[in-house]
C-alpha cells in the first residue's frame, strides 16, 4: 500500500513537471520574438536529433565542420538526463531546448540542421536569409511514416518541412519518396547519409568501436548480435524476441565461437526483456556505433537494417506481427525484397540463422542497392558540410 501511495505521488510530481516546463517552453517561446530583429550569423550552425543524443546524420555532419574553426556550432539537447553520458566533441556548443538562450541562439542562426520534425516541436519563427537542411533518420525506409496515427507528430513535420530548404537522399528511391510525402516543394541532395560513411572509413570506424567497447565494457574473445526492434502504436511486449539463448546457440552453431547479445529499445517503447544473457544499450547514444561493433543484426521493421548491410554483416528479420503491422503502417515496398531472411516465429528466426547462405546474401544485398538506385559511397558527410559551407558563405 505505502509503495502504492508512493508510485501515485510520483507519478503527480512527474505529470506536474512536465506541465511546468510545457509552460516555460510556451512563455519562452513567446519572448522569442524579442530576437525575431537580431541579426544572423552567417557562420553559427544548431543542429536538432530526435533522439537529443550526439548522433545520426547531425553529429557525422558537424563531426566534418568541425575541422573549420570558422564555423561556430551548436547542438542543441532535451535535458540534461538526456545527454549524461554523451562525448560532445571539442569545439562543440550545447544548448538546452525550450530555454530563453536557445530561442536567442536559434533566432541568430544561419543554418539549422534536423534529422526529424525536432525543430517543428520547437515551434520556432524560420526568418528570411535562415537555411535548413533536414537529412532525416532513416535508410532506404522500411515501414510507411506518412500514415502515423500520431497527428501531434503529423503536424510537426508538415511544419518541419515548410521550413526545409534541402533535403539529403541517399537513393532514387528516397528522392522520388521525399517529393511525393512531405518534402514536395524542396530540393534534394543526393548526397549519401552522413552517419554510413562509417562503413568505408576505417580509421572513423575503428575510433567509434573503441568507444562503444569502452562504454559498454564489452569482453574480448566474443562475438556480438544486435536485437534493435522498433515501436508500436500500441505498448505492447507481445511482438519483441524473448528467447535470447537458443539465438545465440544458433549463432555459435552457424558462424562459431562465443556469442552475446546487445539490446537497444526504441526510444518510444517501454521497457523489453533482460536478463542476465544480454547487454543493454538502450541508453547508448547512437546506434551507428553498435552496428560497427556487432558481428550480426537482428530487427523487425527498423530502417537501421538498410545501413546494416552496407558492412556486409548478416542480418535478420523478425516479424512475429507481420499482418497487423502492415494493416497499421504499411510498407514502402514487398519486404521478400529485401536481401534479410524474414520470420514471424522464434523458431523460424532460429531455422533462418542456421541455414543463413552468405552467397545468396551477398547478391540479393547488391540487386536491392541497385535496383533502389543507392548511392552510398563514404562521402556524404564531405559532400553534405561543402554545400552547408556554401550557404552559409553565400557562394551562392
Amino acid at each position: 500500500m505505502h509503495c502504492t501511495y508512493f508510485f501515485g505521488v510520483m507519478k503527480k510530481m512527474k505529470g506536474k513537471e512536465n506541465l511546468l516546463n510545457k509552460i516555460r517552453h510556451h512563455i519562452n517561446r513567446r519572448l522569442s520574438v524579442l530576437f525575431f530583429s537580431d541579426p544572423i550569423r552567417e557562420n553559427k550552425i544548431l543542429f536538432f536529433s530526435s533522439r537529443s543524443t550526439y548522433d545520426c546524420n547531425p553529429a557525422f555532419i558537424a563531426d566534418e565542420l568541425l575541422k573549420d574553426p570558422s564555423c561556430d556550432l551548436l547542438w542543441v539537447y532535451k535535458d540534461q538526463e538526456s545527454v549524461r553520458n554523451v562525448e560532445f566533441p571539442k569545439g562543440l556548443r550545447t544548448i538546452e531546448i525550450g530555454t530563453l538562450a536557445f530561442y536567442k541562439e536559434a533566432m541568430s542562426a544561419k543554418v539549422w540542421i534536423d534529422n526529424a520534425a525536432v525543430a517543428g516541436y520547437t515551434m520556432l519563427y524560420k526568418k528570411k536569409g535562415q537555411i535548413m537542411f533536414q537529412t532525416w533518420h532513416g535508410s532506404l525506409g522500411i515501414k510507411r511514416f506518412d500514415t502515423s496515427k500520431d497527428r501531434k507528430w503529423i503536424r510537426k513535420i508538415r511544419r518541419s518541412a515548410t521550413w526545409t530548404d534541402y533535403i539529403i537522399s541517399n537513393s532514387d528511391f528516397e528522392t522520388k519518396l521525399y517529393q511525393s510525402t512531405f518534402w514536395k516543394d524542396c530540393e534534394v541532395l543526393e548526397y549519401g547519409h552522413p552517419r554510413n560513411d562509417i562503413f568505408f572509413n576505417e580509421e572513423i570506424r575503428s575510433k567509434r568501436i573503441d568507444t562503444v567497447r569502452r562504454q559498454l565494457q564489452l569482453e574480448e574473445g566474443y562475438h556480438y548480435c544486435l536485437y534493435a526492434p522498433t515501436f508500436r502504436d500500441q505498448d505492447s511486449q507481445d511482438p519483441y524476441l524473448r528467447d535470447y539463448d537458443s539465438v545465440i546457440s544458433a549463432l555459435e552453431k552457424r558462424f562459431g565461437g562465443k556469442w552475446r547479445m546487445i539490446v537497444r529499445k526504441h526510444f518510444k517503447t517501454g521497457a523489453i526483456r533482460k536478463d542476465d544473457s544480454i547487454i543493454d544499450a538502450s541508453s547508448y547514444h547512437d546506434i551507428q556505433d553498435l552496428l560497427c561493433v556487432c558481428d550480426a543484426g537482428i530487427t523487425d521493421y527498423s530502417s537501421w537494417i538498410c545501413d546494416f548491410f552496407l558492412s556486409g554483416k548478416p542480418g535478420f528479420m523478425y516479424c512475429s506481427d507481420l499482418d497487423s503491422f502492415a494493416d497499421e503502417r504499411g510498407f514502402l515496398f514487398p519486404l521478400n525484397t529485401l536481401p534479410f531472411p524474414i520470420s514471424e516465429s522464434e523458431d523460424g528466426l532460429i531455422n533462418d540463422i542456421l541455414s543463413f547462405d552468405e552467397e545468396k546474401y551477398r547478391k540479393d544485398s547488391e540487386v536491392f542497392l541497385r535496383d533502389k538506385g543507392c548511392i552510398e559511397d563514404g562521402r556524404a558527410c564531405e559532400r553534405t558540410a561543402a554545400k552547408v559551407k556554401e550557404v552559409i558563405r553565400n557562394e551562392k
